[in-house]
């Protein structure tokens, strides 16, 4: 199993929120080549999404690609997408897509022994992204409280892995799609979404090497940038990569303790269910999901193609 320890890259007292040196190392050589130049790690525009699909339309999408990688999953998807106390869900015009949170059961926000998706629902494709992104959420926490635990036990640093992981099928799916236009656009978000946190990433990391001329508090949030996104991000595609071939039982067990059916468990665990449990192969299976985004030449100089980047999942 791939070690938890924690030292070089450590965000705060507790190890829950951080992301072990092992994961983060084996990143590290390739994300650092094309994040050299932090002038291109800013948020873009909107992404233009050219696909208009029906909201049943996208609840079907998204409970088929969950289906077709692991039926119990879709069985779990399914559970959230056809029940209408789950969703706090409006439809609005193309683009104004604002409103996109899970809200844990029984927490501040949501008083019910259920989570409640808040989503505002445009019709594109990156409404759909998103949507299936927000139902890995809320599989999470119907999962890990199903477990005889809340949300709050797992490990923070799984939280958006676990969302990420659901969020990769749904891109795996749409670029799959029959209709090209679809398609189209679900492979343009997920090649710049990817582009976008792996270059900050490696800014992150190049601007850590210089750690000593920096003061704490700036330490900390470059510490903070190369934790969030870009490693759920990347780990989670990492995963079911590693996943799509392997057989149907396999890909049960590795979903299964990563959403939390088996009690909380924390990034090295969640690996080894999927048999990642080695540095070597860590680092090798993480080259491939960087170049899979990138391409392999010039990766430094590859431009990110416009997107609308949440700050807030």
């Amino acid at each position: 199993m791939l070690s938890m320890h924690i030292q070089k890259y450590r965000t705060s007292a507790s190890t829950e929120s951080s992301y072990p040196d092992a994961v983060i190392d084996a990143f590290a050589p390739m994300v650092k080549k094309i994040g050299q130049h932090p002038e291109d790690v800013m948020p873009a525009p909107l992404t233009p999404m050219n696909a208009r699909v029906p909201l049943e339309d996208a609840k079907q999408m998204i409970s088929s690609a969950f289906h077709a990688f692991d039926p119990a999953l879709g069985k779990r998807a399914d559970a959230i997408l056809q029940d209408p106390a789950r969703w706090n869900l409006s439809e609005v015009p193309p683009g104004e897509c604002r409103k996109m949170d899970s809200a844990r059961a029984e927490s501040e926000t949501n008083p019910l022994p259920h989570s409640v998706i808040n989503f505002d629902y445009d019709g594109t494709v990156y409404s759909i992204i998103y949507m299936a992104h927000e139902v890995g959420h809320s599989m999470a926490d119907d999962a890990i409280r199903k477990a005889g635990h809340k949300g709050s036990d797992m490990p923070e640093h799984m939280d958006e892995f676990q969302a990420y992981f659901a969020q990769h099928i749904m891109y795996d799916a749409l670029k799959q799609n029959p209709d090209k236009v679809i398609a189209g656009d679900a492979a343009v978000h997920d090649r710049a979404t990817m582009h976008h946190y792996t270059k900050e990433m490696g800014s992150a990391l190049h601007a850590f090497e210089k750690r000593d001329e920096n003061p704490s508090e700036t330490m900390k949030k470059i510490i903070s940038r190369i934790h969030d996104r870009p490693m759920s991000i990347l780990n989670a595609r990492v995963m079911l990569d590693h996943l799509k071939d392997q057989p149907p039982a396999a890909r049960q067990f590795a979903s299964e303790t990563l959403l939390g059916v088996h009690g909380p468990q924390n990034i090295a665990k969640v690996l080894a269910s999927a048999g990642i449990e080695h540095t070597d192969e860590m680092e090798k299976l993480a080259g491939v999901a960087v170049k899979r985004a990138h391409g392999s030449q010039a990766l430094h100089d590859m431009k990110p193609a416009p997107l609308s980047l949440r700050q807030d999942i």
